[in-house]
């Protein structure tokens, strides 16, 4: 169920699934996913795409433009998720997990075809609440949530756990194991999900660059919101090139790049 704020802040509303938007382009943007319309045609070899992100991000397949750059082996990537999947090669990050049998996938479609091969004929459903599962273990995990069973217990510190793969994880903790390294910085994780997380200060591209204090963000809304922080009434003046700033701090932060990482006094 929605709650107040959500409709206030996105209330444009698909009458199909009830799917909430900020404004009404991302409303009929959504739409063609209901109606199957691609408008955007390539004028090279005719694809069609139902955004204009999509075709976009196509045409830098004709035009040979890569943008993206690996910053460890200098391999360059036309899109962002191009970039994303293949630093998976460098860091050996596999976040997709087989719930069945525990194997690890660098990709998710990796792991969904993998998860075929344990497929049953007939569908397993849950006798509580009705979820359908195609793979009878995967109905007995789920079952736990309902029985609050958890058979798999820490030997350390006797926390139990429902999924055996949980126990795994949780035991590093223990451990200080720290397996998932970035080969960018050297830094190191116990899960591959922090890891991941990490990852994106090194390859989260941020274009919109705020003109005052240099700070950059990855949306154009986060840098207009980044600009209230200017926008006051009591003004700083940078003596060697004019610049206004409403706070001093900033005033000092566009000094060193004028004479150097100095501490400046203000």
């Amino acid at each position: 169920m929605k709650n107040g704020s959500d409709v206030i802040n996105n209330p444009f509303k698909c009458e199909l699934c009830g799917k909430l938007f900020s404004n009404v382009a991302r409303q009929s943007s959504h739409m063609r996913t209901h109606t199957g319309d691609k408008p955007y045609v390539c004028n090279i070899c005719g694809k069609r795409f139902t955004d204009k992100s999509g075709i976009k991000s196509h045409m830098k397949t004709h035009t040979g433009v890569k943008p993206y750059d690996c910053s460890v082996c200098g391999k360059r990537f036309t899109d962002k998720s191009g970039i994303k999947s293949h630093m998976k090669i460098h860091t050996g990050d596999k976040p997709f997990e087989c719930e069945i049998c525990g194997k690890s996938f660098s990709m998710k479609n990796s792991l969904k075809r993998h998860t075929w091969t344990h497929v049953d004929n007939e569908l397993c459903s849950c006798e509580i609440c009705g979820k359908s599962f195609s793979v009878s273990l995967r109905l007995n995990n789920h079952m736990r949530m309902h029985t609050g069973d958890m058979p798999f217990k820490c030997e350390i510190c006797g926390k139990s756990f429902s999924v055996k793969s949980y126990l795994t994880r949780h035991a590093q903790t223990h451990t200080g194991d720290k397996p998932y390294k970035c080969e960018i910085c050297g830094k190191s994780y116990t899960q591959n999900a922090n890891l991941t997380k990490h990852l994106k200060k090194h390859t989260v591209d941020k274009p919109c660059k705020c003109e005052i204090c240099g700070e950059s963000f990855d949306m154009d809304f986060k840098l207009q919101n980044h600009m209230n922080v200017h926008n006051s009434e009591e003004e700083f003046i940078c003596g060697l090139c004019g610049k206004l700033f409403s706070k001093s701090v900033y005033l000092s932060k566009h000094l060193k790049k004028h004479i150097g990482n100095k501490t400046i006094q203000t």
